[in-house]
């Protein structure tokens, strides 16, 4: 036996190394999958108490300069501008925000010691970081805060791998709270994606019909800083028709983009035979306060010929790639993947967009008509 050893140690030697290798590698892997949650130290924390929805009488949400207040009335809840109502507001919206406030559980305590932790969660604007989330405050009959959260970036759990694309759920929300004078960080139960502090979200669509329409389409050419062209509706009339000099095809963007047709442009939108051409933006902003990004950029990487970039600020870093593929790699991706494509929509004409999870809520200033 020992000679057997001896006369194959090297290749034993070699199996050993290259199993703790392949042990290393998962290791190294889980980890990066796990980071978002997992490297920062944490303790035992107590729950918040409880209240009771029908007791809020007054909601403020607050990011940077953007505000949105809706205070109870009567028998209805009312967007306030300048301490006067101004609109009704959609009673679902802020029915469901309540009951999301109500019932998020903190999960965890966060260790963080310095500003620049803080500010990796988007936590820090309280005392003048950089980095700043939004502020949701609830108040009572006598103006007594229920409830006064700071919240951060939202956290996601690990998903499925389809291909070169990860599936990352929102499950959770980073919050700042002050509990005896003192700032305490947290990961919350439910992610929050409802707190938009814009006015136009909140308003009724029943009293405000135009809420859903664009104002605005703007094509930035990215390498040169410049903006070629912008379309705004004219006068009350919210539909917007590009010209056909524009270096844009609308509707063929419409057929490739399933988060444009989520909130489709007017059916008169049309260009023909042109392109959407690298190192450029197209937005769409609505009236509402939603906003579309998409960027289209020289990739340095691989087979990779062009990178396209959803932008929402509630999570600036979600992206999303998109690759050119020949007709055999193609069909063998759409076999694979066939109930995927299929209830998403997303393959078109030889490009694939996995646009998961559908977050397309932003901060964005909407610009004047």
């Amino acid at each position: 036996m020992k000679e057997l050893f001896l006369k194959f140690r090297f290749y034993f030697v070699a199996l050993i190394l290259i199993l703790c290798a392949a042990l290393i590698l998962i290791l190294a892997r889980s980890c990066r999958e796990n980071r978002s949650m997992e490297v920062l130290p944490v303790k035992a924390i107590e729950s918040l108490p409880d209240f009771q929805v029908q007791d809020v009488t007054e909601i403020e949400l607050i990011y940077g300069k953007h505000v949105a207040k809706l205070v109870r009335g009567s028998d209805v809840w009312n967007l306030h501008t300048n301490g006067k109502p101004v609109v009704i507001a959609d009673p679902a919206k802020v029915l469901l925000l309540l009951e999301d406030i109500s019932r998020a559980k903190l999960l965890r305590e966060l260790s963080i010691d310095s500003e620049t932790e803080a500010e990796a969660l988007a936590l820090s604007g309280a005392n003048g970081g950089k980095t700043i989330g939004c502020r949701v405050i609830l108040r009572g009959k006598n103006g007594g805060e229920i409830r006064n959260l700071l919240l951060g970036r939202v956290h996601y759990s690990v998903g499925e791998q389809i291909g070169r694309y990860r599936t990352n759920i929102p499950d959770g929300r980073y919050v700042r709270l002050m509990l005896a004078g003192k700032p305490h960080y947290f990961l919350m139960s439910r992610p929050m994606l409802d707190t938009i502090p814009l006015s136009a979200f909140w308003a009724n669509p029943v009293t405000c019909p135009n809420m859903g329409m664009p104002i605005l389409i703007r094509y930035t050419d990215l390498a040169n800083k410049k903006i070629l062209w912008e379309v705004r509706p004219e006068g009350n009339q919210y539909k917007l028709t590009i010209p056909k000099d524009k270096k844009l095809n609308i509707k063929e963007m419409q057929q490739k983009l399933g988060f444009l047709t989520q909130a489709p442009l007017s059916r008169d939108v049309a260009a023909e035979n042109v392109e959407f051409k690298p190192d450029s933006r197209l937005d769409i902003i609505y009236a509402n306060g939603f906003s579309y990004s998409l960027e289209m950029q020289n990739d340095p990487f691989d087979e990779w010929k062009r990178l396209g970039r959803l932008t929402p600020a509630y999570d600036p870093e979600f992206t999303f790639r998109m690759q050119q593929e020949t007709d055999d790699a193609l069909a063998k991706r759409k076999k694979q993947y066939q109930a995927e494509l299929e209830r998403e929509k997303k393959l078109f004409g030889g490009q694939i967009f996995v646009l998961r999870p559908s977050l397309i809520n932003i901060f964005e200033t909407v610009p004047e008509k």
